[in-house]
């Protein structure tokens, strides 16, 4: 009988292993991806519950909140009377809900119709103009973005005070018109990386500084603008502290101020607000959700070419 070839059983060997060793890979890459989705799936339900318990707790009655103590996430009788009820205790009774939101959207509006623009400039200037100190003025500016917004709250107060303009939107508009450190920054690291050239060409072609701005920077700019509209938007949308010191009336404050007041009611009340305030949250949140949906894909395109520029 002939002895088998040394060869054909190396090769069978090898063979065999490599199966073996290509099973237990993809056996590593079952256990991997399991993993990976169960992960992704707990945060995403951790972080979406809260939104939807906020959605059903507002269709629920103040009589039922305060007779059902357990956690439950259902409401028991479909109730509306947080939003529009004929007791005292709906959203537009207790608040002037809608002047609220006027009030932030004008807030919203003194950067995105002035101060954006002195952005822009500035931004523009210290990354395409030479000029003396600029290094300086740059550093001062990068200095700037890391002091706390409540050390600078104080002397913006006395001098809001001294001038008057204390219980008026004036403090809440005026700091914006003259733009943001952090988006200046942001936005001249952005327009540094873009081609010099293109604006030397453009400078040829007769375009002045501000030609350059708004037919050259701004249209190349546009992924790191969006990204930086979206961050003030939401950090202007959900700022507390300056309007709560700055206006005096609750009718002058903004929306979020009124979510706090709705707040510190439903835990110093015997009847419970707690589906006013679940309202005036799903309210409130509608115009964040509408902004994300509508501008999600551009949000994100905009996120990973401006992260790839920078």
């Amino acid at each position: 009988m002939a002895e088998p070839n040394k060869e054909s059983v190396l090769t069978n060997n090898s063979s065999s292993a490599g199966k073996a060793r290509q099973k237990n890979l993809t056996a590593q890459k079952i256990v991997f991806y399991v993993t990976l989705y169960a992960v992704l799936v707990l945060f995403a339900v951790v972080e979406i519950f809260p939104f939807v318990w906020m959605i059903f707790t507002s269709f629920k009655s103040a009589r039922e909140v305060v007779q059902n103590t357990g956690f439950y996430l259902f409401p028991k009788d479909f109730s509306v009377e947080a939003y529009y009820g004929k007791t005292l205790y709906s959203l537009f009774d207790l608040v002037p809900f809608w002047r609220g939101l006027l009030n932030t959207l004008i807030t919203e509006s003194s950067f995105f119709f002035v101060g954006i623009f002195a952005d822009i400039l500035a931004a523009y200037g210290f990354a395409q103009v030479r000029f003396r100190f600029r290094n300086g003025f740059l550093l001062f500016i990068l200095c700037a973005t890391m002091i706390p917004f409540v050390v600078t709250l104080m002397p913006q107060y006395a001098m809001f005070s001294f001038l008057g303009l204390t219980g008026t939107m004036w403090p809440l508009l005026i700091p914006h018109f003259f733009g943001t450190v952090g988006v200046i920054f942001y936005l001249e690291r952005y327009m540094h990386s873009l081609p010099r050239d293109i604006f030397e060409a453009g400078a040829i072609d007769g375009l002045s500084h501000i030609g350059r701005v708004f037919f050259l920077a701004i249209p190349m700019a546009v992924p790191a603008l969006v990204v930086q509209c979206v961050f003030t938007f939401l950090g202007i949308w959900n700022d507390v502290l300056a309007p709560d010191i700055y206006l005096t009336r609750l009718e002058d404050k903004t929306l979020q101020v009124m979510m706090q007041y709705l707040s510190v009611s439903a835990g110093s009340t015997r009847i419970s607000l707690l589906p006013v305030l679940m309202a005036g949250a799903t309210l409130s949140s509608l115009p964040i959700l509408i902004l994300y949906l509508s501008c999600q894909n551009l949000f994100v395109n905009s996120m990973a070419t401006a992260g790839i520029k920078g």
